[in-house]
């Protein structure tokens, strides 16, 4: 707020640059952690449920148990680290 003699109030001055340090803090946080972090998760989480699923129904039947352990371990894993580039454009 202005003073009579033109100065702004020191309290008042304070108080907006916290308020849009908190709301930049927020919505960096929600932008760049929270919501991709979300979503490579459940992406991860799809894959993994994928491949269980088409473990269950011997799809891969004649690949030895470490290929599939592998599989199992590394799939999902690649899975969400491609997704990086596929998601970065919706969410921006």
């Amino acid at each position: 707020h202005l003073k009579k003699d033109g100065a702004t109030d020191g309290n008042s001055t304070k108080m907006r640059i916290a308020m849009a340090t908190a709301e930049s803090l927020v919505w960096q946080s929600l932008a760049s952690v929270i919501i991709p972090g979300f979503t490579i998760n459940r992406c991860v989480a799809l894959a993994h449920f994928l491949l269980a699923s088409l473990f269950r129904q011997e799809v891969f039947g004649g690949i030895s148990t470490e290929t599939t352990e592998k599989l199992d371990h590394w799939g999902p894993t690649l899975f969400g680290l491609a997704m990086i580039p596929v998601i970065v454009r919706p969410i921006d």
